[in-house]
């Protein structure tokens, strides 16, 4: 280069080592290349894997809303109370808190034994919980403990996830994430359309132990559900073992070097808790409007259990299509501009059951629960995305946790807080959480994004201006 050229270059801010620095950029994007190529084809776990994954989250949630048009009639045919009905909703929940704790140890064993756990508590849950209202037993004390041991192991809280985050690429994880949300989704639309059907199942009985009639019926037919579960489960093939992220602080998305310094920034861990409570949140304000609404719809818009079962079926079905759109819409937009819109459609939403009539709250309901599933699923992906891999466990727990803590506190709340604030005070207070996910969202909006973007970015700009420079010269 000659002293003249020297000199333009110079006056850009460039020297004599801008053709190695070009270089090492160059390299730089090859090894990105090289790793992405690498991992395109690691990036997508086996078809039997995943399945079993989304049909324990979906298994769960159909457990877990089968009983929603019966429990209050269950409930009252043993002399129990409107807070017995919120145990046998989401008793389960508080229990399997401990149970959350113990699951990280046991996934790093093996995930196909925490399935078959799962499998089998369910199973024997569910025949307890038909056998309550028997004759011979006709507790409701024995309903609640049933309902417990089926559900202290809710796969969809921890171990679905902590299998997409530690087994699906980034590049995939947040469409993986809303299908998981599809699977809960359409099993918490099912649930409810099953316990309708069964409410006509007639009564039948045997022994004094053995009776079968709407109100035991979801027992019986989960129990036979687990016994199909257990079979494909044991058949699976052996799920692959989680690697050791016990080692460094880089991100879980495979971006290094000033990791440890952003672990320690205020907004780095703003953003953490955001995630957290941008996934847990949105649970509570889904059970808490499904528990209100079997009351509401039955004491107040006077309709029949199988009436309401059905509506909150079709309520929720619309969930199916908004998580695909959503799943879509993760390859093309940010998940943090994603959760935005969607909040904002769900502050608004939540106005019309304070002020609407039916039309209006089923209406809007329709606007809600789709939202609160998008906001929750894409949350829960962001999580695996910005923190570091060491990290990564201990805020899957976190995740599990919460979103197990606010089930529970949403069946209590939609049951006996309902009877207590009343409708209107009950769902301003379910705005007022709504807007609390929107001003967390916005504070933290900047550290919602990964790191790897950040980085592909600012490498972009880097190799973009090292060319204009070389030409220049």
């Amino acid at each position: 280069m000659e002293p003249e050229d020297k000199r333009a270059a110079g006056g850009l801010g460039f020297d004599e080592g801008d053709d190695d620095d070009h270089a090492l950029l160059l390299s730089r994007g090859d090894s990105t290349k090289e790793a992405e190529a690498e991992a395109e084809s690691s990036e997508h776990p086996l078809f039997a894997h995943s399945f079993i994954v989304f049909f324990s989250a979906f298994i769960s949630a159909v457990q877990y809303c089968v009983v929603l048009p019966t429990c209050r009639s269950y409930v009252r045919e043993m002399g129990g109370t409107a807070i017995v009905s919120g145990l046998i909703i989401g008793g389960a929940d508080i229990v399997s808190i401990p149970c959350t704790l113990l699951l990280p140890l046991l996934t790093k064993k093996s995930f196909k034994l925490v399935f078959i756990i799962q499998s089998v508590l369910g199973l024997l849950g569910n025949l307890l919980y038909a056998t309550a209202g028997a004759p011979a037993v006709g507790s409701a004390a024995v309903a609640v403990a049933g309902r417990i041991v089926a559900g202290m192991v809710c796969s969809y809280s921890f171990t679905c996830p902590s299998f997409i985050a530690n087994f699906v690429s980034e590049r995939h994880r947040t469409a993986y994430m809303q299908f998981l949300y599809m699977s809960v989704y359409f099993g918490v639309a099912l649930g409810p359309t099953i316990g309708a059907f069964l409410t006509g199942i007639g009564e039948y009985e045997a022994g004094g132990i053995f009776l079968v009639n709407m109100n035991t019926a979801p027992g019986w037919f989960m129990a036979g559900a687990y016994v199909v579960y257990i079979a494909v489960v044991v058949w699976s093939p052996q799920f692959p073992e989680i690697p050791d992220n016990s080692q460094g602080g880089e991100r879980a998305s495979g971006c290094e070097g000033e990791g440890g310094h952003r672990m320690q920034s205020r907004g780095y861990k703003f953003a953490i808790f955001t995630c957290v409570l941008g996934t847990s949140l949105p649970a509570f304000l889904d059970s808490a409007w499904e528990t209100a609404t079997i009351a509401i719809s039955t004491e107040t818009f006077m309709w029949s259990e199988r009436k309401t079962g059905f509506v909150i079926s079709g309520v929720l079905g619309t969930i199916l299509v908004a998580n695909s759109l959503a799943g879509y819409l993760s390859y093309k937009f940010e998940d943090r501009k994603i959760i935005l819109v969607t909040v904002v459609l769900l502050i608004a939403s939540s106005f019309f059951f304070v002020t609407g009539g039916t039309a209006a709250y089923f209406g809007a309901a329709l606007v809600y629960m789709p939202a609160v599933s998008i906001v929750s699923a894409s949350f829960s992906s962001v999580t695996t995305k910005i923190c570091a891999k060491s990290q990564l466990m201990f805020l899957q727990t976190a995740n599990g946790i919460g979103l197990q803590l606010a089930l529970f506190l949403a069946a209590i709340y939609g049951t006996s807080g309902l009877l207590l604030v009343g409708r209107i005070n009950f769902f301003i207070s379910l705005t007022a959480l709504c807007i609390s996910i929107a001003i967390c969202t916005c504070i933290a909006f900047r550290d919602l994004k990964p790191p790897r973007q950040q980085t592909e970015e600012l490498s972009d700009k880097s190799l973009e201006l090292s060319d204009k420079s070389l030409e220049m010269a």
